[in-house]
């Protein structure tokens, strides 16, 4: 599989081997995926890519790869960086972590990637934590609303998710 410049974000990323990392990315139509990034502290015209690969930075990624592991090929700057601070930041990595532990790897997730998106935005916007609003759905086809009053039932659905998710990673 080959794929050219693709908007995606990067949720995660963790050091490999000498000069490579390991990326977790999620894009509209691949959903999260598994990237190698070779060579990252190699300078390339405009600079080194390791600048450019940053959380909360829209981005257009090249990849190519069978299996579960792709290798990184390209990467420009897609939009500039959420200036993410104080708590929104810390909100911003969460996010990234559910993300991470809730999606399987290469599903198409396109509303999800311009929801997380809009997020980004908000955060950036957030002039405190009161400002920040999770939304979540009890199934599959609902809309998402935000969880002030849940009954004990839906609560239950969504730490059994949470706990399934976990154990199978």
């Amino acid at each position: 599989m080959r794929v050219q410049l693709q908007p995606a974000y990067l949720l995660h990323r963790r050091p490999y081997r000498d000069s490579s990392d390991l990326l977790d990315i999620f894009s509209a139509e691949h959903g999260r995926q598994g990237l190698v990034a070779r060579g990252l502290e190699r300078k390339r015209r405009g600079g080194s890519l390791s600048a450019l690969l940053q959380p909360f930075r829209p981005l257009l990624l090249s990849f190519s790869g069978r299996g579960e592991l792709k290798t990184l090929t390209g990467a420009e700057q897609a939009g500039q960086l959420a200036a993410l601070r104080g708590e929104a930041m810390f909100v911003g990595f969460y996010v990234n972590e559910l993300l991470q532990r809730l999606l399987q790897r290469g599903e198409e997730h396109a509303l999800l990637f311009a929801a997380y998106a809009e997020v980004l935005e908000r955060l950036a916007g957030a002039r405190d934590r009161d400002d920040v609003q999770f939304r979540f759905t009890a199934g599959s086809g609902l809309e998402p609303g935000p969880l002030r009053e849940a009954s004990g039932g839906e609560l239950a659905r969504i730490f059994l998710a949470l706990g399934l998710r976990a154990a199978e990673q």
